[in-house]
Order: C-alpha cells, then sequence, then structure tokens
C-alpha cells in the first residue's frame, strides 16, 4: 500500500510538473510571438507638416539678426518641448563671409537622451539674406529652402512620445546654414551652423549610428537623387533608404540615379563629427541653378510647397527610422 501510495503521489507531482512545464511553454510562445509583432510605426500626416511650414513662413523670413528670427528660434524650441523632447538651444557667434557679425542658434531636442545608440534628424531652420537670384535688397521667405525640412522633422517628433523606435533620436535644426557666399569655392562660407555643432555636439559623436539631413523636400514633383557627398559617407544607408522608398511606392521620388556632391550641413557633419550622413535634397536636372525653380527668391514662399511631396518624404523618413532603428538592438 505505501508503494502504491507513492507511486500516486509520483504521479501527481509528475503531472503538475507537465502542466506548469507546458504553462510556461506557452508562456514563452506567447512572449516570443510577442516580440515578433512588428512595430508600430506613426502615420505620417502631410497637412500636419504643411501647418509647421505655414507657422513659420508666417513669422517672416528668419534671417539672423531679426526679430523674425528669434521669433522662429523661440517656436522651435516650444514646440519640441510640446512633443516631449528635452530641448536647449547651442548659441553661437561668427561672422558671414563678407565679414558680418551674425549670433546663431542651433535647436535641438532630444528623445530617449540616455538611450547609447541614435539616430541625428536634421534641417536648417534660417532663411537666405539676399533673393540674388532676383533681387538681392529682398530677403528669401524660405518655405521650402528651410522650412519644409523642418515642416517634415517636427511632424516625426509630434509621434516619438508614443511611438518607441527602440533608440534616441535626436533632432537638430541648424541656424545659419544659407548665409554664405556663390562667389569663389567657399564652401565653409556654408553651414555654419553645421560646423559649429560638429565641433561641438551636444553629446559624444561616437553614440549616432546614422544622420538624416532634408533640404528642400516640399515642392511640387520633387525629385530626390543619391546625392555624392552622402553616397562617399553613408553609402549604405543611402541604399537602404532609397530601397524602402522604392519598396513603398515612392521610387518616381526617390530616384536610384546618382547626382553630384553638395555641400550642405552634412558635408560638416560628416568630415567634423564622422557621422555618416545622407542628405536628402531637392536638386533639378538641367535647372540654371542647379535647385528648383524658385530657389533663392522672393517666390519661395507657400504657394510653391506641395502636400504630396511632404508626404512622399515624411512617409519613407518614418518608415525608414522605425524599419531600421530595432536591428540595433
Amino acid at each position: 500500500m505505501e508503494y502504491r501510495k507513492l507511486g500516486l503521489w509520483g504521479l501527481v507531482l509528475l503531472s503538475g510538473l507537465f502542466v506548469v512545464s507546458c504553462a510556461d511553454e506557452k508562456e514563452s510562445a506567447s512572449t516570443t510571438q510577442e516580440r515578433a509583432e512588428p512595430m508600430q510605426i506613426p502615420d505620417f500626416s502631410a497637412d500636419s507638416a504643411y501647418a509647421y511650414i505655414q507657422a513659420q513662413v508666417d513669422l517672416g523670413a528668419r534671417v539672423p539678426g531679426t526679430e523674425a528670427h528669434i521669433a522662429g528660434r523661440d517656436y522651435l524650441v516650444k514646440t519640441l518641448k510640446r512633443f516631449g523632447a528635452q530641448t536647449q538651444v547651442q548659441s553661437f557667434t561668427t561672422k558671414r563671409f563678407d565679414g558680418v557679425a551674425l549670433k546663431g542658434y542651433n535647436v535641438i531636442g532630444s528623445f530617449r537622451p540616455d538611450a547609447p545608440d541614435r539616430i541625428l534628424l536634421c534641417a536648417h531652420w534660417d532663411s537666405r539674406f539676399q533673393a540674388e537670384q532676383e533681387d538681392k535688397s529682398q530677403v528669401v521667405p524660405g518655405a521650402n529652402d528651410g522650412a519644409s525640412g523642418v515642416g517634415v522633422w517636427l511632424e516625426v517628433a509630434r509621434h516619438l512620445a508614443d511611438f518607441d523606435p527602440g533608440v534616441g533620436i535626436d533632432i537638430v535644426f541648424f541656424d545659419l546654414e544659407d548665409q554664405g557666399t556663390s562667389m569663389g569655392n567657399q564652401p565653409e562660407s556654408w553651414a555654419l551652423g553645421a560646423q559649429h555643432w560638429s565641433r561641438q555636439p551636444h553629446l559624444p559623436a561616437f553614440r549616432f549610428r546614422m544622420g538624416i539631413l532634408l533640404d528642400m523636400v516640399g515642392a511640387e514633383h520633387a525629385t530626390f537623387y543619391k546625392e555624392g557627398f552622402s553616397r562617399r559617407y553613408a553609402g549604405p544607408w543611402v541604399d537602404r533608404i532609397w530601397g524602402i522608398a522604392d519598396q513603398m511606392g515612392y521610387g518616381n521620388v526617390f530616384v536610384d540615379q546618382s547626382m553630384g556632391a553638395v555641400t550642405d550641413d552634412h558635408y560638416f557633419v560628416n568630415t567634423i563629427a564622422g557621422i555618416p550622413t545622407l542628405d536628402i535634397i531637392h536638386k533639378e536636372q538641367g535647372s540654371a541653378t542647379g535647385f528648383f525653380e524658385h530657389w533663392h527668391t522672393t517666390q519661395d514662399d507657400m504657394d510653391i510647397i506641395d502636400r504630396q511631396t511632404l508626404k512622399a518624404v515624411g512617409r519613407v523618413v518614418t518608415q525608414s527610422i522605425f524599419e531600421i532603428a530595432p536591428e540595433w538592438q
């Protein structure tokens, strides 16, 4: 009888272990299934991006030394804070190519500031001080050349409090990009804010896995080719993002062809800070200036901003961020 009792208890114990084991397996399978689920990607709103561009243009041309410039800085800080970013302003002084003293403000918004792996998202927010393609006595409103890239990143930022890509995100709005000279070979007269930040980044440069610069991304029928410096310093990321664009049906916008190099903010981020950064920039094949029709004119206003272009760029960069980031975990 005693042996039979022990055998019975043994069977009960084994049955219990089997049930626990099955429960553990189910829990493990459930956990694995949860982890295998694709990351949720926020829905990019072209209407919102358009509104952020409009808000900047409504302040006036953000030319350094003007009230509109200060108002533009404050608008960016306020908006990033509203979206939950840890925000700071990097102030600096420098001189324009003609000796005019300039005060610049790089506006920085950080999400998950303690995360070791980070993505740099950037655009310039200043307006050109003269419309030299039309009338040098006039300033450039800067709707496309400046505000469009900012508008796209602000719409991305709006979602980062609720959608976590799993890495840190730093949005840096560079100042004094568009204050250079087209006379002679003076590339360092451009992208003054990017040069300053690249020498004194708000976080160690090695923490950034990659960077994406947006410039002139709002005009109708815009096309984006693989820019020269981007291919040289961030080639794999260029191919990856253009591939994502093609998969999303935007191969006619993100064209799988190379173009010449452009001295833009990303050049100095690459060469000074050493962060592989690509430039999504509108180059117009065959145009007199090489850029969009209203580049550096008083016509660079809201009339030329197209929601479909904003949607294409915004959806592609959002998809890219949320598709690439999980691979680093």
